[in-house]
């Protein structure tokens, strides 16, 4: 199964092509993708996505195909589906 992840501000630093194509098998979770940018992306990776207890920054917006993930307790357990998109970016604030 393949999914799209795109990765923008403050992880686009970490790779030059923002927009990467992933193969992974069937059945494997948001966790597995995680990893799998993990090992591919190093250190800095988790250092931009994790606070030092494995919490997702506050700072930082995941969205799948285009809806902003909130329910950060039910993500990593969740089941990747075929040409899906995940975007990793800052969580941007104003008023």
């Amino acid at each position: 199964m393949k999914v799209n992840v795109t990765l923008l501000t403050p992880f686009k630093k970490i790779k030059e092509k923002r927009e990467i194509r992933l193969e992974l098998e069937n059945g494997e979770t948001f966790y597995d993708l995680i990893e799998k940018l993990s090992q591919e992306h190093g250190d800095d990776f988790k250092n931009n996505l994790f606070e030092s207890d494995k919490k997702i920054k506050t700072s930082i917006m995941i969205m799948v195909n285009g809806r902003t993930i909130t329910d950060e307790k039910n993500l990593f357990q969740r089941k990747l589906k075929e040409n899906e998109e995940y975007v990793f970016c800052a969580a941007i604030g104003g008023g």
